[in-house]
């Protein structure tokens, strides 16, 4: 979520989940959700889209989290 928008106020807006769509969790102000193809014309994350909440969330695929990743592992703290 781009702040200061919150994952609760996506969550008013799209309404309820159908767990056999849409795979969700949360950390702080992260969600993190996965639909399979075959069932994205029907998860709410295809619906989203059309949404003024659009605007609001920052998208990132699985290659983008992967190289992220490598990026974190490769800083010395």
């Amino acid at each position: 979520m781009i702040p200061p928008f919150q994952v609760g106020e996506l969550m008013d807006t799209l309404g309820y989940f159908k767990a056999e769509y849409d795979i969700i969790s949360f950390y702080k102000n992260i969600m993190f959700w996965s639909t399979k193809r075959e069932h994205y014309n029907r998860s709410k994350y295809a619906k989203m889209a059309g949404l003024s909440v659009y605007r609001h969330v920052t998208i990132r695929n699985a290659n983008t989290t992967r190289k992220l990743k490598g990026m974190v592992e490769g800083i010395e703290i």
